[in-house]
């Protein structure tokens, strides 16, 4: 197949856009008020700021990730910023890597078009590999080294080496809309005029449809094999529902309306965001109901299309694609803090996020401090009777921890981010 032409524009970066955040949200037929926290956020650009970017895809090729969008993809490279924006006239679902030279493309919406592509990143052209109508995702499972394709009325196809695809017997007649993968643990949801989650527990060679599963349209596990989704719209089964045996059973961690998106950050934190101008809002379940503390200011906008973690960057990091352009946030937990066992007592971290030296500073001597691992391996416990004491964390790797300042009358933890 010869290849085609591409339209290419140079986009500069652009100043995103502040919005005020939403302080309501509809909680089934009750209607909440959320108090926002006032911390500010800083949310960093990526691409412009004028496209309906619908999800970001890393790992495509060195030093670029594509952003897809609704009529192409702005191809980013990350060295310098700039972005080129490459159309064959179809939407972009995904993309991934193929070889040093190219990578795969999934687009279209229902014409002739549609199908798997290569993007050679020298000619910058595009060549199909493979003609199937309205792709919903195109994925990389690097634990099996399985290219997958779902399609919304052709089933799902597979490739060990991309090039060459075969139909998924199994899904024949089904709609797999979305997928993610844990290992050998493989699920996919299927929405069409029917609903359904199928499982795989050895890699995809055997599929199993699990009883009684929500509608879900987006799906993310975390670092230790839980798994989360979203039940879309507008029902008595809105909401965030949860597994932990790999899709085969689910439970509903919270009821809202019209949510579009969940992701965790490299710590484990869970993260949703919504199609209407509620934006996005980090979960935490130990918290009063909902749990919800949104991190809206400085995002480019508050349709949120996806959000994802960068699996190539060790940094902490957590990226929201949205309808007015993608960006990203190294500081989304900073300012969370941990209860306080001593009213009264005022206890300052600095800087947060720590790159080198952290320093602590309080009102009397601190006493014993120590410092954790979200997975509570201790990192470093001194005793100091000064007011202020200094820690190096430059041998420590980017990521969330917790800081604990110990005496006989008080007990006090921070979360710290180490970048």
């Amino acid at each position: 197949m010869a290849a085609f032409d591409r339209v290419k524009m140079r986009t500069p970066l652009l100043q995103i856009k502040k919005t005020e955040p939403m302080k309501k949200l509809s909680l089934l037929f009750i209607t909440v008020t959320i108090a926002l926290v006032s911390h500010a956020y800083t949310w960093n650009p990526v691409g412009p700021d004028s496209a309906n970017i619908s999800k970001i895809c890393f790992g495509v090729g060195l030093p670029y990730w594509v952003l897809c969008s609704d009529d192409g993809m702005y191809l980013y490279n990350y060295s310098t910023q700039e972005c080129d924006f490459y159309t064959y006239g179809l939407p972009v679902v995904g993309a991934t890597w193929l070889s040093f030279d190219k990578m795969l493309v999934a687009m279209g919406d229902g014409s002739w078009s549609d199908g798997i592509w290569t993007f050679d990143f020298n000619t910058q052209q595009f060549e199909v590999i493979e003609w199937n109508a309205n792709p919903n995702f195109l994925l990389f499972d690097d634990f099996n080294h399985t290219w997958w394709a779902g399609f919304q009325f052709y089933g799902m196809m597979k490739s060990i080496d991309g090039l060459n695809w075969e139909h998924v017997d199994y899904f024949d007649s089904k709609s797999p809309f979305c997928m993610d993968f844990y290992g050998d643990h493989l699920v996919v949801s299927e929405v069409s005029n029917i609903h359904n989650i199928h499982i795989s527990d050895d890699g995809g060679l055997t599929w199993q449809e699990t009883e009684g599963a929500p509608m879900i349209t987006d799906l993310d596990f975390d670092g230790w094999g839980n798994l989360l989704g979203i039940f879309p719209d507008y029902s008595n089964s809105s909401g965030l529902w949860s597994s932990n045996d790999f899709g085969q059973n689910w439970e509903t961690l919270f009821w809202m309306d019209n949510m579009s998106t969940v992701g965790f950050d490299a710590a484990g934190e869970i993260f949703v965001g919504w199609e209407e101008d509620f934006g996005i809002a980090r979960y935490d379940p130990e918290a009063p109901a909902p749990g919800l503390s949104y991190l809206n200011e400085g995002l480019p906008g508050l349709n949120i299309n996806k959000i994802q973690i960068n699996p190539t960057m060790s940094a902490m990091a957590i990226f929201a694609s949205t309808d007015s352009g993608a960006c990203f946030s190294y500081d989304h937990m900073v300012g969370v803090e941990e209860p306080i066992l001593e009213t009264g007592i005022q206890i300052k971290l600095y800087p947060n996020p720590a790159n080198d030296v952290l320093f602590i500073q309080s009102e009397r001597a601190l006493g014993r401090v120590s410092l954790y691992k979200l997975n509570g391996e201790l990192l470093f416990n001194q005793m100091t009777l000064k007011k202020e004491h200094r820690i190096d964390v430059s041998g420590f790797r980017s990521g969330v921890y917790f800081v604990e300042i110990n005496s006989d009358s008080r007990k006090i933890v921070k979360k710290l981010l180490i970048r």
